[in-house]
Formats: C-alpha cells, structure tokens, sequence
C-alpha cells in the first residue's frame, strides 16, 4: 500500500498533525480486519483518537476499493451527471448498479472517484459551481439542535436527513453538518451527552457508553 498523506490532526497525548505511515495502515487494517478489534482498542495501540482510526480506516476502503475497479469513460460520465442532477454519491451508486445490471460499487468508492476526477480536471466548470454553491448552506440554529439530538440518540445520517425538516438540503449536506457539528466538539453535542467540561466529545461516548450500532 502507497505510503500515506493523512494526517490526525486531533491531538492526543501530546501528539498532533501527525502523519500516518504505510506501516501505520498496514497495522490499522490487521488490527480491523485479520483481529477484528474495536476502534477503541485499535486507537490505544496507534496512540492516536477514536475518531481518527475510523475515519482513517474508511479512507482506506475507499481507496482500496477505488484502486481496483474498472473505472470506464461510461461510468465516470454518470457520475458526474448524477452529481449534475444533485445527486448523493448513495443514489448515484443505486443509479449505476440499474444499468450495470446489478454489479455493485459501493458510494464509497464513487466518493473516493469524484475526487479523483475533481483532481485531475474531469469536472466541467458548471458542475463544479453546483457544489461550490452548495459548500455556502447557512444552517439556522434549530436545525443544528436537531441534528445534534438525532445523532447522539443513534440515527444514522440518513435516518436524520429523513426525519428532520432541512429546507432545500440533501443528504450530503446533512452529513457534511453533522461532521463539521461533531469534529468542531460543538457545546450543544458534548450537553447532549450529558458531558461537562472540556474533552473530545465523541471519545468521551465511546469510553463512558457505546450508544451506537458500529461501536463494537
């Protein structure tokens, strides 16, 4: 596997902006896949946050899965026409799998795609300027408590694009909220939990009550 360019950029210990080393994935995807262990416990052999395990970990499927499929002219054209459309990269992925007769690619991999696409200049300017247009959605209060509210009772993005009221925002938007919510360790999500003070929000959950369904 290539060396990595990621970086935690969430202290812990002291340590920050520390890049992650092939080896460093090589030992995360044993420690996940080949042992099975919990992000929790993966984080404490790293030295580095919960958070940054899992979302390094997803990076890497993407990756992974990205790498080795057959990406075709057909294909990188439906995905930036359903991205033309508005499209979630979900919808886009159910989109693509009907006229590949049910051959499956993950929106991961369509994510990961896009942004290879983006960086090599695939994009045409006027579907960029959609997403720019869209990266400038002013969120009002009320509907950041709600997301917030959702999220730690154990929604999942959709369920919470679904069931809250969000005014001309997609999916994609909502889930681009809730991160931006959650990394910022906003006060509203840390008084959610029910946490006083400082800390990471998120790792305070996983270590006092493991609310969700990925929290093995």
């Amino acid at each position: 596997m290539p060396h990595s360019t990621a970086f935690d950029t969430t202290p812990r210990d002291g340590h920050s902006m520390r890049p992650w080393t092939s080896q460093d994935d090589r030992l995360l995807i044993q420690l996940r896949e080949l042992e099975h262990k919990s992000y929790p416990d993966i984080s404490i052999k790293l030295d580095r946050t919960t958070r940054a395990c899992q979302q390094h970990y997803a990076r890497l499927v993407q990756e992974r899965e990205a790498r080795y499929f057959d990406w075709t002219d057909e294909i990188d054209h439906d995905i930036i026409e359903g991205r033309r459309q508005g499209l979630a990269f979900k919808a886009i992925s159910s989109q693509i799998a009907t006229i590949m007769n049910g051959k499956p690619i993950s929106h991961q991999a369509i994510e990961y795609r896009w942004a290879e696409l983006k960086r090599d200049n695939k994009v045409p300017a006027d579907v960029l300027a959609i997403w720019a247009r869209k990266a400038d959605v002013v969120w009002s209060m009320e509907e950041d408590d709600c997301i917030v509210a959702l999220w730690t009772k154990g929604f999942t993005d959709e369920q919470i694009a679904r069931a809250g009221k969000f005014n001309g925002k997609g999916m994609d938007d909502v889930v681009k909220r809730r991160r931006e919510l959650i990394k910022g360790e906003d006060p509203r999500y840390a008084k959610a939990l029910g946490q006083k003070g400082g800390g990471n929000a998120l790792d305070q959950a996983l270590g006092v009550k493991k609310k969700y369904g990925w929290m093995k």
